[in-house]
């Protein structure tokens, strides 16, 4: 099993022929969020942010569903912050979207927002996918 890409957007599109729109997609960019208290603080992401990974068997071996996890974890201590389990699915599909749309966020200070996501595969786990957001406070 193998991760085609991954990626943080704010909106998406599916069509009829298997293809996606993406649209603002985060590449290198800042988030800024409003908040009226010190961190930390739930934040509400209006839209939310939408991570999006595509994921393909490499033989008739992966055909399986594998136990994953997201997590979103913070800056300076890599302190995980939310997580949500999931399953990847290539039972009965050479390929599979996960796609998770981010509403909230645990704002704990300005800097480097990580989203991991972990695979078990074969007994052990390991992160597949990481993608990172620079979020700051705007007032």
């Amino acid at each position: 099993m193998r991760l085609g890409w991954s990626v943080l957007c704010r909106y998406f599109e599916a069509h009829d022929d298997g293809s996606l729109s993406l649209e603002r997609v985060f590449a290198d960019s800042v988030l800024g969020v409003a908040m009226a208290e010190p961190p930390p603080v739930q934040v509400d992401l209006r839209p939310s942010v939408i991570l999006i990974s595509h994921w393909f068997s490499e033989s008739d071996l992966d055909k399986q569903r594998y136990p994953a996890v997201l997590r979103v974890l913070a800056p300076e201590d890599n302190q995980i912050l939310d997580e949500w389990n999931f399953a990847i699915d290539l039972f009965q599909s050479d390929s599979s979207l996960a796609v998770f749309h981010v509403r909230e966020l645990m704002f704990v200070g300005d800097g480097l927002y990580e989203f991991h996501i972990e695979v078990l595969e074969y007994g052990e786990w390991n992160i597949m996918s990481r993608n990172s957001l620079y979020v700051s406070n705007t007032i």
